[in-house]
């Protein structure tokens, strides 16, 4: 009986001895816990610089970027000044374009205007030396024996040159006072010759006069009408045709229908045109 007492005394007095063991093994795994929880957290603390005097070395990477970056910024710089010189240069084209048509419209215009005098210059030329053909004179003649009208134009040259196939047609014909309408007189049929300068040709007609045609005319019913038409080419080839009209008529010329008389005709119209 003692000794089972004695055991469990002996028991009781070791079993705190027993367990401090356990209790120091849980008590390190408790703090190896909390430093491995720690740990961590401590590793993510920024890391303190140190500042030196020593100056920093760029990598060869950060040089080459570094460089690259300058050279974007200096092309970027040019290309804007480029820019710039390229928008002033065509703004100066335009303004010497303006300038050059202006110089090319005058210099038109001042040949527009050298080939007008030289146009004004060779028809002044044209006209002193081309031939001018027309009636000198036109008389005409009234026979009261033989009861007929005679009337002769006198063509001459005026100008300094000859005319060149020179024709003409005279006619001599009644027609109603006042005249209405012109007669219509050609030359197709004529003979082609040379007028030489101040050279004079004649050609006479003569015209019946029949029943009571001289009352008619002393009255102003009717007239004698002398009708002059000239063809000729000038020394530039150039072609001319004149036409003249002239007439006799009324009673301030009745004295000259009793006896044999001579006298001038009225002039009526005359025109000139070149010929194509």
């Amino acid at each position: 009986m003692r000794g089972s007492h004695f055991q469990i005394a002996l028991l009781l007095s070791t079993g705190p001895l027993l367990w401090l063991p356990s209790l120091a093994l849980a008590n390190s795994s408790t703090k190896l816990t909390e430093r491995q929880i720690v740990k961590p957290l401590e590793a993510k603390k920024p890391v303190s610089v140190v500042k030196t005097n020593a100056p920093l070395k760029p990598t060869a990477t950060e040089l080459r970027e570094f460089r690259d970056l300058m050279a974007q910024q200096e092309m970027a710089r040019w290309a804007f000044w480029m820019f710039i010189a390229s928008v002033t240069g065509s703004l100066l084209t335009i303004i010497g374009l303006g300038f050059v048509w202006r110089t090319l419209h005058h210099t038109r215009r001042t040949a527009d205007y050298a080939e007008q005098g030289l146009q004004q210059n060779q028809n002044f030329i044209n006209k002193q030396l081309r031939a001018y053909v027309g009636p000198a004179a036109v008389n005409y003649h009234y026979n009261a024996e033989s009861g007929a009208f005679a009337a002769t134009a006198t063509i001459q040259n005026y100008g300094s040159t000859p005319a060149y196939k020179f024709k003409s047609n005279v006619v001599l014909q009644y027609l109603v006072y006042p005249i209405d309408v012109m007669p219509q007189i050609t030359c197709d049929e004529s003979d082609e010759n040379t007028l030489f300068p101040s050279m004079q040709t004649q050609a006479p007609n003569v015209l019946p006069i029949q029943g009571d045609r001289l009352t008619q005319i002393q009255t102003s019913k009717f007239c004698f009408f002398l009708s002059i038409v000239l063809e000729y080419e000038d020394i530039m080839g150039l072609k001319y045709r004149e036409k003249s009209g002239l007439y006799v008529t009324g009673q301030a010329n009745s004295v000259l229908w009793n006896s044999s008389h001579g006298g001038t005709m009225t002039f009526l119209y005359g025109t000139s045109e070149e010929l194509a």
